[in-house]
């Protein structure tokens, strides 16, 4: 499904974590991944120092998510989604919270998925049962329009296809989950951090 808004860049504090942030998109698109959380969790600290809105914070964690996925690192998905997942205001509180509430289990619940079919969870039957649940929970927020993706792959499910990873892969293309875009990234608004180490965006 389609994250919730990109923020607008602001000025003072607000120019310099968006700047950040910006920076780090150049680096995922350059496929420089672990660069670009640093400047993630970079962004993202000085955010909440700022007061940045919600929706802010809640952009950058999404484009870190992004980069554990490129990186394959679907426990640590998981485990960033359960945690938001958590910590976050009911669902009903707004439509924000309805849409990064359907947003936060379809992640999880393709990263679950991803982990079953590649093998890197012990218990494949056990992950993709959760991985289905998460996504009907999705579709139950988002519905079909707002979340296509799940409904496909949970058609996958339900008919019991193979789903390997090329294909998921495809998938998310098609329905445009991918929320680092050239078209959506502005190299002259970037501003490099003086070393970017690898981070837990949280």
């Amino acid at each position: 499904m389609t994250a919730p808004r990109h923020p607008s860049e602001g000025t003072g504090a607000g120019a310099l974590h968006f700047g950040i942030a910006e920076q780090g998109k150049v680096l995922a698109l350059a496929g420089r991944h672990r660069e670009a959380l640093g400047h993630y969790r970079a962004a993202l600290h000085l955010a909440a120092r700022a007061g940045a809105p919600q929706v802010v914070a809640r952009h950058y964690f999404h484009c870190a998510v992004e980069s554990l996925e490129h990186l394959g690192a679907w426990a640590e998905v998981a485990d960033l989604c359960t945690r938001a997942i958590e910590a976050a205001p009911p669902a009903e509180r707004s439509e924000f919270h309805r849409r990064d509430r359907a947003w936060l289990l379809e992640r999880r619940g393709l990263a679950r998925l991803s982990a079953a079919q590649t093998g890197a969870a012990e218990t494949g039957a056990a992950e993709t049962g959760a991985a289905e649940a998460d996504l009907r929970a999705a579709l139950e927020l988002a519905g079909p329009s707002g979340a296509p993706l799940s409904a496909e792959v949970v058609g996958w499910l339900r008919s019991r296809y193979t789903i390997a990873p090329a294909r998921l892969a495809e998938a998310r293309r098609r329905h445009g989950a991918q929320i680092v875009r050239r078209d959506s990234v502005d190299p002259s608004r970037a501003i490099p951090l003086p070393t970017s180490p690898p981070g837990d965006p949280t």
